[in-house]
């Protein structure tokens, strides 16, 4: 990726997988729902997109939301906005607020 003649490299921070449980922003707990996190930084700030897998219904309600939550297996929660699930069991995602820790 170039920006102004100077190159910028995406660096790969690592993947989570897990089983967590999905809520809305406002706390209404939807369902339980396995993830896969893929966390990058650039030379400016660092992001995370995914995958999510569950209850069609589940991923819906969440895609309608708006902005819903995962709690990770390991405690933290991380907000994230899904595409539109069109009915099926799983959804990709990005996360909207902080992303989780990758160890580095």
């Amino acid at each position: 990726m170039a920006f102004h003649g100077r190159r910028f490299a995406l660096k790969h921070l690592g993947t989570l997988r897990g089983r967590g449980s999905l809520s809305t922003r406002r706390g209404r707990r939807l369902g339980a729902v396995d993830y896969e996190i893929d966390g990058y930084v650039d030379s400016r700030q660092r992001s995370a997109n995914g995958r999510i897998s569950g209850s069609a219904d589940v991923l819906r309600q969440a895609f309608e939301a708006g902005v819903a939550r995962i709690t990770l297996q390991d405690g933290p929660a991380i907000d994230v906005v899904l595409a539109d699930p069109q009915g099926e069991p799983a959804a990709e995602f990005v996360v909207s607020g902080p992303p989780p820790s990758f160890g580095h």
